[in-house]
């Protein structure tokens, strides 16, 4: 026997298992390697993919300073995943609890007691206290780059009972406190940051993306996602193949043009939603023009909401007066304007029978094809306008000044109610009263029906009383004329179950997986 040959042999296959054996475990280590990184491990052994729990938002425009004492819209979207307000709105504008467990007035109707809830907590473990609210009102009272002073400029005083409660003392009568509360994030102060109590903190910041993860792990039985991620994608071509490649979930502000193929093929979610955002035509009363209600009769009846809601493909919804619905004060029994060339141009010839009248219409510079329709549609009854286009500042600015005889202008109801369009446009230029109110509009009835529901608590009472202003200055007086609501158009992947908010918000609790 030929012990050489298999001592031969059998260091061959030795050395033939070793170098299997490495390759093998080179391969393994690769492997495991990637899973380690990836945290992927099932799909590269073709199992079912875990779920990643991170949802991917994707705005417009990029994000600013990420401070709760900022009102930006989208920057609050991402925020009130952070902090949290004493109490806060729900998806259709509700008021309900938020760091508060219960609220209410008091006899003398100026002091309002709160009690928080029991064992809230700070991002650093410490306990939420009275105190803490104290602290914040008095920051944003402080801080010369607070934009939020107007919404706590009513409070006189705050009187803490003890580590729970506490009353906010106001110097008057204020029927919308709770609504400017749902504004207030509280936070607390840690050197140079700022701690919040909601279910997030900030991972990271750039102004094209914004990571956040969760807090505490001891939220994660409460929230469907273990991270949010917002990011900028400006182009609407790029929205739409994030959306076909799965890369977000949900896209804000989807293109009205997107393709049919993004629903049939990808079964992305298409949702339309009122953004609280309402454009009408404003007049100066004052211009001799518009001193005659029949030329301001004769603009609102030349004017197709229809076809304006067409031309918006989607993005707007023909407005019967200065709000959606969804706004307390909203008055369901107003209805649409009706389309009537003849009437129109009936109004304008019993004005001014022969010659034709001149007028300058000052709007936001990206509304240019809106200016065109207009224009063409009142030069048919007898004006010749001449569109002048500024900066949504330049023209703020320009109404404020009262330098404008005639405009177009958005107004968004932050706090879910027409009470600052009433007050700060509508009613007449006087104290603290109309001071938007380009058109010098003046009307005693108007005016003492703003200054009552003003100091009306009772919400019915309020209600009726705003909703008999806006059927007077929308039907009978002719104030301005409301054109078109804005809506948001929201794309959204089929396995993600989301309800859009009045308020634009998008809040990670709300949102789950399907």
């Amino acid at each position: 026997m030929n012990y050489d040959f298999f001592k031969s042999a059998s260091v061959k296959v030795i050395f033939l298992i070793f170098t299997a054996v490495f390759f093998v475990s080179l391969m393994l280590i690769e492997i495991f390697t990637e899973a380690f990184f990836t945290k992927n491990l099932n799909k590269i052994f073709f199992e079912p993919e875990e779920n990643e729990k991170v949802l991917r938002i994707a705005y417009s425009a990029d994000f600013s300073d990420l401070s709760p004492i900022y009102f930006n819209a989208v920057n609050r979207s991402i925020l009130s995943n952070v902090y949290e307000p004493l109490i806060k709105f729900d998806p259709y504008l509700q008021i309900k609890s938020g760091l508060a467990l219960k609220w209410g007035v008091l006899d003398d109707q100026l002091t309002w007691k709160f009690v928080l809830r029991d064992g809230v907590k700070f991002h650093n473990g410490e306990i939420l206290k009275s105190q803490d609210i104290s602290d914040t009102i008095e920051m944003i009272r402080r801080s010369r780059k607070s934009e939020l002073k107007a919404f706590i400029a009513n409070i006189d005083n705050i009187e803490i009972i003890d580590d729970q409660i506490f009353h906010f003392i106001l110097k008057q009568k204020d029927p919308f406190f709770l609504s400017k509360l749902t504004t207030i994030l509280i936070f607390k102060q840690d050197g140079d940051d700022l701690l919040g109590t909601g279910f997030y903190k900030i991972k990271s910041f750039d102004p094209k993306k914004v990571e956040l993860q969760i807090a505490n792990e001891s939220f994660m039985d409460r929230v469907n996602f273990q991270e949010l991620i917002f990011q900028v994608i400006e182009n609407p071509e790029d929205k739409v193949k994030a959306l076909e490649n799965k890369t977000i979930d949900i896209v804000v502000h989807l293109p009205v043009s997107y393709p049919e193929t993004l629903v049939s093929e990808n079964k992305v979610q298409v949702m339309k939603f009122p953004a609280l955002e309402t454009y009408f035509l404003g007049f100066d009363i004052e211009n001799s023009v518009f001193k005659d209600i029949r030329l301001r009769e004769a603009i609102s009846f030349a004017l197709d909401k229809i076809q304006m809601e067409a031309l918006g493909g989607g993005a707007v919804e023909a407005a019967n007066q200065f709000a959606s619905a969804g706004v307390f004060g909203f008055n369901p029994k107003i209805s649409l304007q009706e389309y009537d060339l003849n009437k129109a141009t009936v109004f304008f010839r019993e004005v001014e029978p022969l010659k034709r009248i001149e007028l300058n219409l000052d709007i936001p510079e990206n509304l240019s094809s809106l200016g065109e329709y207009i224009k063409n549609q009142l030069y048919k009854i007898g004006f010749d306008v001449s569109v002048n286009l500024f900066s949504n500042q330049e023209l703020l600015d320009k109404i404020a000044k009262g330098k404008s005889d005639f405009y177009l202008l958005g107004w968004k109801h932050e706090l879910g109610d027409i009470n600052d369009f009433l007050i700060n446009i509508v009613h007449t230029k006087k104290d603290d009263f109309g001071f938007l109110n380009a058109g010098y509009y003046e009307n005693k009835i108007v005016d003492a029906w703003i200054q009552t529901a003003q100091a009306t608590l009772d919400d019915k009472e309020r209600q009726s009383l705003m909703q008999n202003i806006m059927k007077y200055i929308v039907e009978e007086d002719y104030w301005g004329i409301p054109l078109f609501n804005m809506q948001v158009l929201y794309g959204v992947q089929e396995n993600i179950k989301f309800q859009p908010r009045y308020d634009g918000y998008i809040v990670g609790e709300e949102v789950s997986m399907l």
